[in-house]
């Protein structure tokens, strides 16, 4: 079985409580919505005690991760039932399928993930059923691995206009498989991956280098090499030295070198070329990758 993920990084449209209810305390943050994955931050700032239910909403799984420290909660109904304090850092699991209910004795600040079951099938062997896909739910447990990832990721989720779809799509993908590592779920192709043939290597750093042109995601070039998305990106990386980001961002660099070397364009102008969203992200990302500005590369070249 494969999926198909849309490859767009968009805001959510999630209105606020009412203030005058009895969740006007209850605030959504910065959101952002990329491959059928829902990111959102969900704060409360009230000492009030707080009852929140939650029928099923569907076929996935709800992450949290908080932000905060000595937070605590009373999770009534469900596996996780039970008295649980959170520390920063750590991470909640459930099933979507599964109805929630838990009274919130103090305030709260988490990053939330919502990952439809689709997108953990398209991780996994082709042929792994909804049924394949099972995760254990979990409560105040500390996982520096996705605190590490959820901080990368804040960046992005502030300006979701600005955020790289591909960096995104990666680290996305990463939670995932970790997930179903790490939580008893179905893991990926137990084989150790080898590098990509030259027919596929080729083929996936054509489609990547195209990506901002095409609707192309990781899961469709993982899908035109017959892949797993998880067997790719290890294969990828194998291949190459670099993940799927870092290979296409190095490539932006290549060009924009070559531009500040024999041309006489702008720099918006060789931003705009490479790809970049900007001159702004153009003059970030090239200091990142090669420790001067553009403008005093431009000057040593010359």
């Amino acid at each position: 079985m494969t999926t198909t993920f849309q490859t767009t990084i968009a805001a959510l449209d999630r209105p606020a409580p009412a203030p005058d209810g009895p969740y006007g305390q209850l605030r959504f943050g910065a959101q952002l919505c990329s491959n059928g994955v829902s990111v959102y931050r969900k704060r409360y700032d009230s000492a009030r005690r707080l009852h929140i239910t939650s029928a099923c909403s569907g076929s996935g799984y709800l992450l949290g991760v908080s932000m905060t420290g000595a937070h605590q909660r009373r999770i009534i109904q469900g596996e996780l039932a039970g008295s649980h304090r959170f520390s920063r850092g750590d991470i909640y699991l459930r099933d979507l399928q599964d109805p929630y209910a838990a009274e919130v004795a103090t305030p709260f600040d988490f990053t939330l993930f919502e990952f439809p079951r689709s997108y953990f099938e398209g991780l996994v062997h082709q042929h792994v059923t909804p049924a394949g896909v099972a995760l254990a739910p979990i409560a105040a447990r500390s996982d520096p691995v996705l605190q590490h990832l959820t901080h990368a990721l804040l960046p992005s989720l502030a300006c979701p206009s600005q955020a790289s779809a591909l960096f995104v799509d990666q680290l996305l993908g990463t939670m995932a498989t970790y997930l179903l590592r790490a939580c008893g779920g179905t893991g990926p192709e137990r084989d150790r991956p080898g590098v990509l043939s030259r027919v596929h290597a080729e083929r996936a750093k054509a489609l990547l280098l195209a990506r901002n042109r095409s609707a192309a995601s990781i899961a469709d070039i993982a899908r035109q090499c017959n892949m797993s998305v998880s067997y790719f990106m290890k294969a990828f990386k194998k291949t190459t030295g670099q993940t799927p980001h870092q290979w296409v961002l190095s490539q932006r660099l290549a060009q924009a070198r070559e531009y500040l070397s024999n041309s006489a364009l702008s720099l918006a102008e060789v931003a705009a070329n490479c790809d970049f969203h900007d001159q702004s992200h153009f003059h970030r990302m090239f200091v990142r990758g090669m420790g001067v500005s553009p403008g005093a590369w431009r000057r040593q070249a010359a």
